[in-house]
């Protein structure tokens, strides 16, 4: 038996309060061990951050509820245009007696396919443009993410690993305290029996 052993059992020998004294220590380190685990869960509890979807996911979806309705820049022009020519050439007809109906409806098929031509390309245009301010948004919507990542989640990663820590060390502090007196309480009894 060690030094600490037979101090003990002296200590408890002569006087009952001093050997109640020399549990404090244990008894302080399963209280603050408490403390710490509670402390942990405590932080365990209020760290839980709230998620909100960006605001460029609803403007996607609005892009894509309205990208039928634009045409593409310059479009009424060209429909201006298309018309004129066909204005002109009717008008060129009749100047040089040369009107008659496939004159006629030469000019207007060669308007109607100008006016598809365009039609085409104007859905082309809005596919177009709705791709690019898609893929825009999608950008955006990621810078979103990684702000979001860095101001809310890497925080909460950092109070999980703490509160986890927290547990971790009261735990350890609750069971030292709690080893530390069964071995005292060991040494007392085993003391009593050597007759100290």
């Amino acid at each position: 038996m060690g030094m600490f052993g037979d101090a003990a059992g002296v200590a408890a020998k002569s006087n009952p309060l001093l050997s109640a004294a020399m549990l404090i220590p244990q008894a302080a380190q399963m209280g603050y061990g408490m403390w710490q685990y509670g402390q942990g869960r405590k932080l365990l509890r209020t760290a839980t951050p709230d998620y909100e979807i960006p605001d460029e996911y609803g403007q996607m979806m609005d892009l894509q509820r309205t990208s039928m309705l634009g045409d593409m820049p310059g479009s009424n022009r060209i429909k201006q245009d298309i018309r004129g020519n066909t204005s002109d050439r009717i008008d060129t007809a009749a100047r040089y007696g040369t009107m008659n109906p496939n004159t006629v409806n030469a000019a207007y098929n060669k308007e109607q396919e100008g006016m598809a031509n365009l039609g085409v390309q104007n859905a082309m245009f809005r596919t177009g443009e709705k791709d690019k301010y898609a893929q825009s948004l999608n950008m955006n919507a990621q810078q979103e993410l990684q702000k979001q990542n860095w101001e809310t989640l890497q925080p909460f990663e950092r109070t999980m690993q703490t509160a986890s820590a927290m547990m971790g060390s009261g735990t350890q502090n609750m069971f030292g305290g709690m080893q530390g007196t069964t071995d005292y309480l060991g040494n007392m009894d085993m003391m009593k029996r050597m007759g100290y």
